[in-house]
């Protein structure tokens, strides 16, 4: 014989005061994460845009020192930017090596730039460069120092 069953099943799910402490739980996750993300993003930034300056400094180093003839590195704080003349762009061949670190994916600025009062740091032919120099940039309230030696030429990221 068969019994009915009297009682009722309950169906699985979840109810809507579940749902809401979960949705809580999140937010308030999201609400601490989210600053701490864009804090490491802009160091992120920062970082890589310094890091991109000494390997460009490096560039023009090597360049003079192969060629044996001199190599301007050109800052342009006007426009948030630097070119090396003479150094063909890796993307437009016919227009000389440029880079705007206001653009994506850097989105950083110069502080300041010296290079014995002017923007210019010259390499010689054997990759010395005219004066010692400082490169300062910053990203929100992140900022980063690349120093140039004067007795090698190599810039090193502080």
């Amino acid at each position: 014989m068969f019994h009915a069953k009297t009682e009722k099943t309950r169906r699985g799910g979840f109810t809507l005061v579940e749902l809401v402490i979960v949705v809580l739980i999140i937010g308030l996750t999201a609400a601490v994460a989210v600053p701490r993300f864009a804090d490491a993003l802009v160091r992120c930034r920062v970082e890589a845009a310094a890091q991109r300056i000494a390997a460009d400094l490096e560039l023009a180093r090597r360049r003079a020192r192969a060629s044996s003839q001199s190599q301007v590195f050109r800052f342009l704080p006007a426009t948030e930017g630097y070119v090396l003349p003479g150094v063909p762009h890796l993307d437009h061949p016919g227009q000389d090596y440029t880079l705007t670190l206001s653009m994506p994916p850097y989105r950083s600025t110069f502080s300041g730039v010296d290079f014995g009062g002017d923007n210019d740091l010259i390499f010689d032919g054997h990759g010395l460069p005219d004066s010692e120099g400082e490169i300062s940039i910053q990203s929100g309230s992140h900022e980063k120092t690349i120093l140039v030696d004067p007795n090698t030429g190599e810039a090193n990221v502080l």
